[in-house]
C-alpha cells in the first residue's frame, strides 16, 4: 500500500509508492485534458499535484507507448491496438465508445477508445427481483483518446491522428499481476485455437487443456485468455458448426457419409418449426446383418425416459411406426 510520509519541519508531505507490492495509483477525479485546441490552456486547469500523480504512473512506463496529441496512424485499428497497449501498460480497460462516419464511404471519421469504466450502469427495474447483484464496475471515469481524420487546417483527409487525450482516471488502476484479467486484454489467437482444438479433439478435458497451454507459455498471466474465454471459444465453434440449424448441421454430415460410403442410407423426419424429431441411418454392415437375420428386429429404448402420460405414449408410437415404415423401405430386398 501506498503511504503519506512527511516531516516537523514544515516541508510539503511526499507520497511514496511501493510497485513491487501491487499497490495502486491515487488517482484524483481530476484529469488531465490534452485538446487540440486547448493544448496551450492546459496548465491553467490542472493542479500540479494532479500533475505530479500522473508522472509517476507514466514514469513506470516506456514513454513510447504514452498517446500525444498529434500522432498519427494509418489505420483506425493501429490506433486502437496503440491505446491498448498504453491501457495495458497502465492497468486499465478499454471499450469503444462514440464514433461519427461519412454517409458516402461509411469510413470512421473519428472515433473515441474509452476507459472500460466509463458511463454509469443503467438503471433496471427487475434490480428489486434480483437475489444477487453484480458489483458495479462503472464509476463515470473520463480516461479517454479520441482520433480522428477529418480535414482541418493544420492536416488534410487521410491518416488517423489523436486530437484529444485524457490520461487521469477516477479509480484504482489495476496492478500488472492481474491485468491479464481485464477483458479488453485477454484474446485467443489462432495458434492457440488450433492448440485447443487438438487437446479436444484427444479427449482432454478443458480444464486440463487449459492447465497444459498455461505451463507451456510460463503461467496463466502469460496465456492472454482465461478459462472462461475458452469454453466460449468452443461453444461458439459448436453453434457456428450447426450454423444452418440442427436440421442442417446434421444433414451436412449423413451427406458426408454417403459420399464416403454409397451403402450409407439415412432418412431425417422434421417437425414445423424445422427441428429433428427423428434420424434413421444403416451402414453397410447394418445392412448386411439385416440381409441374415432380419427375422428380429429389435428397437432399443434404454436411454428413453418412460413415464405415465397418454400424450408421451402417442407421440411414442409415431416415432415406432415411422422408423419402422422407413426400414421396410430401406430394407425391402
Amino acid at each position: 500500500m501506498g503511504e503519506i510520509t512527511g516531516s516537523s519541519s514544515g516541508r510539503e508531505p511526499c507520497r511514496r509508492l511501493d510497485f513491487d507490492h501491487g499497490s495502486n495509483f491515487p488517482i484524483t477525479d481530476e484529469v488531465i485534458v490534452v485538446d487540440m485546441d486547448h493544448e496551450n490552456d492546459m496548465n491553467d486547469h490542472v493542479s500540479t499535484h494532479h500533475v505530479e500523480c500522473i508522472d509517476t504512473i507514466h514514469a513506470r512506463i516506456n514513454k513510447d507507448l504514452i498517446p500525444v496529441v498529434g500522432m498519427e496512424f494509418e489505420t483506425e485499428e493501429m490506433a486502437h491496438q496503440f491505446y491498448l497497449t498504453y491501457a495495458k501498460a497502465v492497468g486499465f480497460g478499454v471499450r469503444f465508445s462514440r464514433a461519427h462516419k461519412e454517409k458516402a464511404s461509411n469510413k470512421i471519421l473519428d472515433r473515441v477508445f474509452c476507459c472500460a469504466r466509463e458511463g454509469e450502469r443503467k438503471k433496471d427495474v427487475r434490480d428489486a427481483q434480483v437475489k444477487y447483484h453484480r458489483p458495479l464496475s462503472r464509476c463515470n471515469c473520463s480516461a479517454e483518446m479520441k482520433i480522428s481524420c477529418r480535414q482541418t487546417d493544420l492536416y488534410q483527409l487521410g491518416n488517423y491522428r489523436i486530437v484529444k487525450f485524457i490520461a487521469g482516471h477516477n479509480h484504482d488502476c489495476v496492478t500488472p499481476s492481474k491485468i491479464h484479467l481485464i477483458r479488453s486484454h485477454r484474446k485467443i489467437t489462432e495458434a492457440q485455437k488450433a492448440e485447443v482444438d487438438i487437446a479436444i479433439g484427444c479427449g482432454i478435458a478443458p480444464r486440463e487443456t487449459m492447465e497444459f497451454l498455461a505451463k507451456h507459455v510460463g503461467g496463466r498471466e502469460h496465456l492472454g485468455f482465461i478459462a472462461d474465454d475458452c469454453r466460449n471459444y468452443l461453444r461458439s465453434k459448436r453453434t457456428n458448426t450447426m450454423r444452418t440449424g440442427d436440421t442442417g448441421g446434421v444433414l451436412q454430415y449423413l451427406q458426408r457419409k454417403q459420399a464416403e460410403d454409397p451403402n450409407f442410407l439415412y432418412a431425417i423426419q422434421v417437425d414445423e418449426e424445422d427441428l429433428i424429431t427423428n434420424i434413421f441411418w444403416a451402414d453397410a454392415k447394418m445392412r448386411s446383418d439385416y440381409s441374415h437375420f432380419g427375422d428380429v428386429v429389435c428397437f432399443d429404448t434404454t436411454y428413453i425416459l418412460v413415464f405415465g402420460s397418454k400424450s408421451y405414449f402417442k407421440v411414442m408410437y409415431g416415432c415406432y411406426r415411422w422408423l419402422f415404415c422407413t426400414t421396410l423401405s430401406f430394407w425391402t430386398f
